[in-house]
């Protein structure tokens, strides 16, 4: 059973949802899921995440033929937002001193 028949079976919105996650491209499409509430992760997570990157698979002619990483930006901004102001607030403590 190919996996476009099984995404239009009954009770498949699960499998529709994680089959579209992984074939349409960002920034193309229908968006994946929710946007990432960056108030709600932890730096753990964060970084994680700038680790990672974005896993993207690359079809050519309806076959999966490579899986390209990507560097997650917007995490990595997020990282160097927060060093910076961990960076100020000790410059403000050292100028109070």
């Amino acid at each position: 059973m190919s996996a476009y028949r099984l995404r239009r079976r009954e009770g498949a919105q699960i499998f529709a949802h994680a089959w579209d996650r992984i074939v349409v491209v960002p920034g193309l499409g229908k968006r994946a899921g929710p946007r990432t509430d960056w108030r709600k992760v932890t730096d753990p997570a964060v970084i994680e995440r700038v680790e990672a990157g974005f896993v993207q698979p690359l079809f050519y002619a309806g076959k999966l033929t490579a899986i390209r990483r990507k560097p997650y930006n917007s995490a990595l901004f997020r990282v160097l937002h927060h060093c910076d102001a961990i960076a100020g607030a000790d410059d403000n403590r050292a100028a109070q001193a």
